[in-house]
């Protein structure tokens, strides 16, 4: 990633792999870098020859400082040596269809970062939960409070399932039409707050 040019792109919840540097940033993208206005957030590097690469002359004079930026614990990024640490089943592959799959296990399943410009700030305040995650058939969804919707989103932030009128804690959602891949379950309470929780279909 070469971020210049005083960008102040926001990166949630990505993977880079296989690059000969990770993670570059110069000039005016340094200053927002450290005032969060350039974001990274909840990503992991792999792969990589160099993780880390700086310019001389710039804010960041090592690597070093630009390593204690990705991985401040609020960030919660993350590095591995290899691609295949990774665990996502074929993305590499050249003649035929990438497989983008994560394997069991696989560090890009852990939770995800949001950042939501709203009144409506997703948190996990309501300690939801979704299970099992790997999923076939259903998925089943539990809250400490009462859901009011559960939207079912894509990767694209696309809406594939949408149930309202819940005002339930606990629900069963049918998910074997999916396509195989990751979504995005978000539900809404009563009190106007909202919890995301990633998922997987296999």
């Amino acid at each position: 990633m070469h971020l210049r040019r005083n960008t102040k792109i926001k990166i949630f919840n990505s993977v880079f792999a296989g690059w000969p540097t990770g993670l570059y940033i110069e000039g005016p993208s340094i200053q927002n870098a450290k005032n969060d206005e350039l974001k990274l957030y909840h990503s992991v590097m792999a792969g990589m020859s160099n993780f880390f690469g700086v310019k001389s002359g710039e804010d960041w004079p090592t690597a070093a400082e630009e390593a204690a930026w990705y991985f401040d614990a609020s960030r919660s990024n993350d590095t591995l040596i290899s691609n295949s640490q990774l665990k996502i089943a074929d993305p590499f592959v050249q003649n035929s269809t990438p497989n983008f799959l994560p394997l069991a296990n696989s560090l890009v399943l852990r939770g995800s970062i949001w950042d939501v410009n709203s009144v409506n700030k997703i948190t996990a305040k309501n300690n939801v939960l979704v299970y099992p995650n790997p999923a076939t058939e259903t998925i089943t969804v539990s809250s400490d409070a009462p859901i009011v919707s559960i939207t079912v989103t894509n990767l694209l932030g696309q809406t594939i399932q949408q149930l309202n009128a819940v005002n339930q804690k606990v629900v069963t959602i049918n998910v074997s039409d999916l396509h195989n891949g990751i979504y995005f379950l978000v539900t809404r309470n009563a009190d106007n707050t909202s919890a995301a929780v990633k998922f997987m279909k296999k």
